[in-house]
C-alpha cells in the first residue's frame, strides 16, 4: 500500500518537472544571438516565458513553465507578428529574400543537436531537442504502466475480499478497514493516471 501512494506522490511531480525541463530546454536552444543575430540583448528568442525573456535568476521560475512556454510574438500573425521571420530572424525589420535558408537550417541544426540538459529527469546528459522529449516519454509511460499494474493488483483484492465476505460472511471492521484502503488507493491512482494522460497531451502539443 505504501509503495501505492509513493508512486502516485512522486510521478506527477516528475512528469511535471520533465516537462517544465523540456520547456526550458526548447527556450534556451533558441535564444542565443549566435544562432539568430537579430535577437537584441535583453530580447526573448524563437520561444518565450510567456512573451518574456526565461528568468532563471530565481531556479523557482522554472516551475510550471510547460504551461507558460510560447511562440515569440514577432513570428505568430494571430498577435501582429510575420511567419517569415523564422526564416529572417525573430527580430527582423523587414523581409529578407524567400530563397534564404541560412537560418532556417541553422535551426534545424540546432534541435539536432546533443546539448547538455540543465535540469529535470535529465539533467547532465547530452541530448537533441527529439532525444530529449522520448525520455520524457518513455519515463512517463514506464510510470504510467507502473500505476495500471498497481491498480489491477489493487482492483483484483478488492474483488477477493468482496468474494470472502459473501462466501464466508467475514464481516469484521478490520476487513472493512482494508477494502475501504484500497478502493482509496485505486481512486488515487486512477486520478494519477489521469494526470499523467494530461501532462503527455500537453507534450505533444508544444
Amino acid at each position: 500500500m505504501s509503495a501505492a501512494f509513493a508512486v502516485r506522490d512522486r510521478i506527477a511531480t516528475e512528469a511535471q518537472s520533465g516537462l517544465d525541463a523540456l520547456a526550458r530546454n526548447l527556450i534556451e536552444r533558441f535564444e542565443e544571438s549566435a544562432l539568430d543575430p537579430t535577437i537584441l540583448p535583453g530580447a526573448p528568442g524563437l520561444f518565450t516565458d510567456g512573451g518574456s525573456v526565461l528568468d532563471l535568476t530565481n531556479p523557482a521560475n522554472e516551475i510550471g513553465l510547460a504551461d507558460r512556454i510560447s511562440v515569440n510574438a514577432n513570428i505568430d500573425p494571430s498577435r501582429g507578428g510575420a511567419i517569415w521571420r523564422i526564416r529572417d530572424g525573430v527580430g527582423a525589420a523587414t523581409a529578407g529574400e524567400v530563397g534564404n535558408s541560412n537560418l532556417l537550417t541553422a535551426l534545424a541544426d540546432r534541435i539536432a543537436a546533443p546539448l547538455v540538459v540543465a535540469s529535470g529527469p535529465s539533467a547532465g546528459l547530452a541530448r537533441s531537442l527529439s532525444g530529449l522529449a522520448s525520455d520524457l516519454l518513455s519515463s512517463i509511460d514506464r510510470s504510467y504502466r507502473h500505476l495500471e499494474d498497481a491498480q489491477a493488483f489493487h482492483s483484483s483484492r478488492a474483488g477477493a475480499l468482496a468474494h470472502q465476505i459473501a462466501t464466508d460472511g467475514v464481516d469484521t471492521d478490520d476487513e472493512l478497514q482494508t477494502l475501504l484502503l484500497i478502493e482509496q488507493a485505486y481512486a488515487a491512482n486512477a486520478k494519477v493516471i489521469q494526470t499523467v494522460d494530461q501532462l503527455i497531451q500537453n507534450l505533444l502539443e508544444l
